[in-house]
């Protein structure tokens, strides 16, 4: 099932008119599907499709594959460190992996563990406020 998102919407002397294209047109840029919905001042609406969903090419991402988040997970936590990580990346995955994207995925994976719980990096400053004494 595809869906779609709100990309524009515009008062014409039809009366309104409402673009929306795929949800996923980021990640494919090469989709084009599109439905115009308009809405008359007698309040009757004619709804439009325009070209086919094409999922064929995804933009390129610099997030690496499933099975490499896996194994950072997985070690993770069986507690290893960044370097024993690194390693059992090598050894388990066939392909190689950037290694400005292995430090990014050990940097949010590793460097967020206070104690047993994970905090993200967005909470962080939160946690570092609420310790500081404000009415000494």
């Amino acid at each position: 099932m595809q869906s779609v998102s709100q990309f524009r919407s515009q008062q014409t002397s039809s009366g309104l008119k409402l673009t929306y294209c795929c949800s996923l047109y980021e990640k494919y840029p090469g989709c084009d599907f599109q439905i115009q919905a308009t809405i008359d001042d007698l309040k009757q609406i004619s709804v439009n499709t325009f070209k086919q969903h094409n999922h064929d090419d995804r933009a390129a991402s610099s997030r690496v594959t499933s099975p490499v988040r896996e194994i950072v997970k997985e070690s993770v936590a069986r507690k290893l460190t960044k370097s024993q990580i690194r390693l059992t990346v090598q050894n388990e995955h066939s392909e190689a992996v950037p290694s400005s994207q292995l430090t990014s995925l050990l940097t949010v994976s590793v460097d967020c563990i206070i104690g047993h719980y994970l905090v993200l990096p967005f909470i962080r400053p939160m946690i570092f406020w609420t310790s500081i004494d404000l009415h000494p």
